[in-house]
């Protein structure tokens, strides 16, 4: 009987053990050489580079067609090496947002229409409304505006209710800046006729009707992460000798001033009816830390998935659909990128 016991505690070890395996699969996609966003919808991949759009098939992972390029024309994207287009997918349209206008395409890239938006900010669709979001500026403060937008005369989004803001660092003065947060700014996200704000800093979400009432705000359930000693050093390392960033850092040195705290989150989606935020926690290597919530902010699991950054500020692009997360991953030795695909177990 013990011999019998035994065994079966073994067996059960081992089930508990292989569950927590991840079976990651991963795809070599030759194409691409500098991916700032993925997004995963029905059979197809779609992927953005600075000016260009591409559609993959999500059962063989072949290019199906790319499309999109920079310039002033119809079906055109205005973009500089910081701001890139980025998209929305609707049922039966594909909304890219670029510098000063929103472009329509169809899903398989047949260009239809296209508005003039404001100018630096975001837009992305909210039913047959928009929201955006822009910097001001008050004095020498700054703030990210959220703004609900609709089609207007002329081809273009008119203005028609700001709804929230939040400050923001800006380049003005002499006041101090954090770099962590002047990269981590706030972000808007519009999912089933309501708008998600995320404030970038404190692990709150503000939720607003589609006219832009405020619902309620979700608190995150975040640790908080001490930027000091070897952390910090870092981030300096990383301002100081990353091309993305040195320029900046060389510039304004002299002006920053790291918060105590990082910010709770790092960055969210909202998708499947759920919320998935990613933390700054980084206790085990390779892997990342992801509050899974509920539309309301209550937490569901809080769970340590296989993720890879490509430098402590910057994270390689990524997507998540179906209970699983697809981010694409640079191949150092090769320069090829990779389609990394693991479950959320």
């Amino acid at each position: 009987m013990k011999i019998e016991k035994i065994m079966i505690m073994m067996v059960v070890i081992l089930l508990v053990f292989t569950s927590f395996v991840w079976a990651e699969k991963v795809v070599v996609l030759s194409d691409l050489v500098n991916p700032k966003t993925i997004t995963v919808e029905g059979n197809q991949i779609y992927i953005t580079e600075l000016d260009s759009i591409f559609l993959y098939s999500l059962k063989d992972f072949k290019l199906q067609k790319k499309f999109g390029s920079r310039g002033e024309g119809p079906g055109e994207f205005r973009v500089t090496p910081t701001r890139y287009i980025t998209i929305s997918l609707l049922p039966d349209s594909i909304v890219v947002d670029s510098i000063g206008k929103v472009t329509i395409f169809s899903r398989k890239g047949k260009f239809l229409k296209e508005m003039k938006a404001p100018l630096y900010g975001g837009v992305i669709p909210l039913g047959k409304k928009y929201v955006g979001y822009s910097p001001v500026t008050e004095g020498n403060t700054g703030f990210v505006l959220i703004s609900i937008y609709e089609p207007g005369q002329n081809n273009s989004l008119k203005n028609v209710k700001d709804f929230h803001k939040f400050g923001y660092p800006i380049f003005r003065g002499n006041s101090k800046m954090d770099p962590v947060k002047m990269f981590r700014p706030p972000l808007a996200f519009t999912y089933q006729d309501k708008i998600y704000v995320d404030d970038g800093v404190e692990g709150k979400i503000y939720v607003f009707d589609s006219s832009g009432k405020q619902l309620y705000t979700i608190e995150l359930e975040c640790d908080k992460i001490l930027l000091a000693g070897k952390l910090k050093h870092e981030y300096i390392d990383t301002f100081k000798t990353s091309p993305t960033y040195k320029a900046f850092y060389e510039i304004v040195r002299h002006r920053l001033e790291f918060s105590a705290y990082l910010p709770k989150i790092r960055k969210c989606h909202i998708i499947d009816n759920k919320i998935y935020a990613l933390t700054y926690k980084r206790e085990t290597a390779g892997k990342g830390e992801f509050l899974i919530c509920d539309l309301k902010g209550t937490l569901l699991k809080r769970v340590m998935i296989p993720f890879k950054e490509s430098d402590i500020v910057e994270l390689y692009p990524y997507t998540i659909k179906d209970n699983k997360i697809y981010q694409l991953v640079e191949d150092q030795d090769s320069d090829e990128w990779e389609l990394h695909i693991n479950e959320i177990n």
